[in-house]
């Protein structure tokens, strides 16, 4: 977001828009030692709980919330929205303040229950067509295939080391053979939970397309890759890996060889990125990594 505002500027526009059960009071969330600048909790005069997150108004945005009024969600593990307000430069949405548990640092066995939950989501809602992702700015493509090579030429133009190119391309291509659905592009554990009732629900919406389902492992830390955070999936990545594509029904070599596409991409994206912010890049570091990924085992991953 541009700039933040405040709790009491987002109570106003709120009370002026809701006719019944004004909001009394509005404030942050803090979670984990991050007091987060765009959620926030509601209180109303009836003394009901609402979260309420504040988004800029963007294509993205526009196309989540297109995606998720006609998702085919039968066992609701989607949190909805109870109320969505558009003002000129924001959405601002409107849920159940849940109460319950999240698998951030206790509970984390839940974690592979939501990955089969999920994909079980997946295989419901398949795509044909129109595929995108949250690192292509909103522009959309009408294969899986055209997809990824807009994505990863650019980052193979740019990439400096020592492994072949063609290699490195052979290698991704096994994404095109992964499932084309409606995905949650943001699968992190503090956007995972448990109600009291013994419900799983997702709670953050934001960021659902038409893409490919592998897009959702961006917080599964494949091979330990990436230091161990308490919104990433690090110890539990083989049991959830395992537990996603046995629902799925994708046979484990199958499953094996789109796992390491992945991990390549998103070391890709990783190095654009780091280039972009015109940091130095050491390439005998970047590919021992590039390395561990390329001859990684079955075993190392499933």
């Amino acid at each position: 977001m541009k700039e933040n505002i405040t709790p009491d500027a987002i109570k106003t526009i709120l009370n002026s828009q809701l006719k019944q059960n004004e909001f009394q009071n509005i404030e942050y969330v803090l979670m984990e030692g991050h007091t987060y600048p765009d959620l926030f909790k509601g209180i109303t005069g009836n003394n009901d709980f609402f979260a309420v997150k504040i988004r800029q108004k963007s294509e993205s945005i526009r196309n989540s919330l297109k995606y998720l009024n006609a998702l085919n969600d039968s066992e609701n593990l989607i949190l909805k929205y109870k109320n969505t307000i558009e003002t000129e430069n924001y959405y601002i949405f409107i849920s159940e303040w849940l109460k319950g548990i999240q698998p951030i640092k206790t509970d984390r066995h839940l974690i592979k229950e939501f990955f089969k939950k999920l994909a079980y989501l997946n295989l419901k809602n398949k795509s044909s067509s129109s595929f995108s992702s949250m690192y292509l700015d909103g522009k959309t493509y009408p294969s899986i295939e055209d997809m990824i090579n807009a994505e990863a030429l650019p980052y193979l133009e740019i990439y400096n080391g020592k492994h072949d190119k063609k290699i490195i391309k052979k290698n991704i291509e096994n994404l095109n053979s992964s499932l084309g659905c409606i995905i949650l592009e943001d699968m992190n554990t503090g956007n995972m939970f448990k109600t009291e009732k013994g419900d799983l629900k997702i709670i953050d919406s934001e960021h659902i397309t038409s893409g490919l389902n592998l897009y959702q492992f961006e917080h599964i830390n494949i091979l330990g890759l990436n230091k161990k955070e308490w919104y990433n999936i690090t110890d539990e990545a083989k049991e959830v890996l395992n537990a996603y594509f046995s629902e799925i029904g994708e046979s484990k070599n199958k499953a094996f060889l789109q796992i390491k596409a992945f991990a390549i991409l998103s070391f890709l994206r990783e190095l654009y990125f780091q280039i972009w912010q015109k940091k130095e890049i050491d390439y005998s570091e970047k590919d021992k990594t590039l390395d561990r990924i390329l001859n990684c085992t079955i075993e190392e991953v499933l």
